[in-house]
């Protein structure tokens, strides 16, 4: 500001105390603004792990967690097939489908579930569900990117 806005200001703010605290509060909209603009743009630069088959967003890398005291696990299925799966405590992209079962169980004290993409319903994993409520996703690691 010009010094002679400056002291026009000042008189204003002096004669009406009103105009004083509509100044502040417009700055303080200001900064929130500022500051949720921010946020948006860090949420948005946050990389999402992806399902490979469409790209739509799966989960992110902040949201793995250790079951077992690791994070990786590779099993074999009753059908011969591999699978390296990480785990996940929540998976917005994915949906658990079918009827829980511990038939065939890896992790001991779970039922499971498999978890479809919900935009192409590719099999990206599993849902682990306990009997106190210890919930996370066994997701295929070579299906994500």
């Amino acid at each position: 500001m010009h010094s002679r806005q400056l002291e026009e200001t000042n008189s204003n703010l002096s004669s009406d105390p009103g105009k004083f605290w509509f100044l502040v509060s417009n700055i303080d909209k200001k900064k929130k603004r500022f500051t949720e603009t921010k946020d948006q743009t860090e949420e948005q630069e946050e990389k999402y792990i992806l399902c490979k088959n469409c790209e739509n967003k799966i989960t992110l890398p902040n949201k793995q967690i250790q079951v077992g005291g690791v994070f990786e696990h590779t099993f074999l299925n009753p059908g011969g097939h591999v699978f390296r799966i990480g785990c996940f405590f929540e998976a917005e992209g994915c949906t658990a489908v079918g009827v829980p079962t511990a038939e065939w169980t890896w992790f001991e004290g779970f039922d499971w579930q498999v978890a479809i993409c919900n935009q192409c319903n590719a099999h990206l994993g599993w849902f682990y569900r306990s009997m106190d409520d210890r919930n996370f996703f066994g997701l295929i690691l070579d299906l994500l990117i």
